[in-house]
């Protein structure tokens, strides 16, 4: 580990496969926190979302505790359905856009929710 500062706290940087820091945002590239590691993919759409979760808010949202974007687990199984939706995600939350019985009505499968949505590869 180098000699870096934590931006949010101001202390050395923290090891987070050996602590949690609750209060301090950690940089993006972390995928391990404690015992939880994260999917690159699944981290990437948290922090893109919610760049200043700070580490509670992060391994909350792993966990499934957010109400605004799903657990990992919930994020992973929404993108391989994404695959059977028509390649359209919730701009809220990343997670599969149904269309219900009206195509111009989607609802966020997350939220539940009328969501704008985003067009994705498949």
């Amino acid at each position: 580990m180098t000699d870096h500062i934590c931006p949010s706290c101001g202390k050395k940087a923290h090891d987070f496969t050996k602590e949690e820091p609750m209060e301090c945002v950690p940089p993006y590239d972390v995928l391990v926190f404690g015992e939880h590691v994260f999917n690159q993919e699944y981290r990437k759409a948290l922090f893109n979302q919610f760049p200043t979760y700070t580490t509670e808010e992060v391994v909350g949202s792993y966990l499934g505790y957010n109400p605004h974007f799903p657990s990992q687990r919930a994020w992973l199984e929404a993108q391989e359905n994404n695959k059977l939706l028509n390649g359209r995600i919730s701009e809220c939350c990343g997670a599969p856009v149904d269309w219900d019985e009206d195509p111009e009505d989607p609802f966020c499968t997350n939220c539940l929710s009328e969501c704008d949505y985003l067009e994705v590869e498949i």
